[in-house]
Formats: structure tokens, C-alpha cells, sequence
């Protein structure tokens, strides 16, 4: 089980740091490490919340952890 780096959301200008993990040959997932410092400025907000949202759409099975409160 090698994760290997997701270059599209890596790509991002935010703080987030994604990999994909193959389970078996059939199943893999994204797992997404996520921060929104409280001095965030809304463009980058706007940019976490849109990663979330490519790998959610792009991908079958997403974990996301991080710290997203103000």
C-alpha cells in the first residue's frame, strides 16, 4: 500500500496535502490533510473549499481531516 501524490489538488493555493492509497487492486482512496488557518483570507478559503470539492467529485471514496474552525 504506497500512497502516491494527488498533483491536481497538490497544485492548489492552499493548505492541504493529498494523497491517493490503493487498498487492493480495485479500491483505492483520497485521503486529504486540510487547514484553514483563522487568517485565512477569503480567496483561499474559497480555494481550500474548492479542492474539497474536486476531490469529492473526481473521486469514489475521500477522507478528509483537518481544522476548519475560525
Amino acid at each position: 500500500m504506497n500512497p502516491v501524490e494527488c498533483d491536481l489538488l497538490n497544485a492548489k493555493s492552499c493548505e492541504s496535502v493529498w494523497r491517493r492509497i490503493a487498498a487492493d487492486k480495485s479500491n483505492s482512496y483520497v485521503v486529504g490533510v486540510c487547514y484553514r488557518s483563522p487568517d485565512a483570507d477569503g480567496n483561499e478559503v474559497d480555494i481550500l473549499f474548492q479542492t474539497i470539492k474536486t476531490a469529492c467529485t473526481n473521486n469514489k471514496s475521500v477522507l478528509i481531516l483537518g481544522d476548519f474552525i475560525p
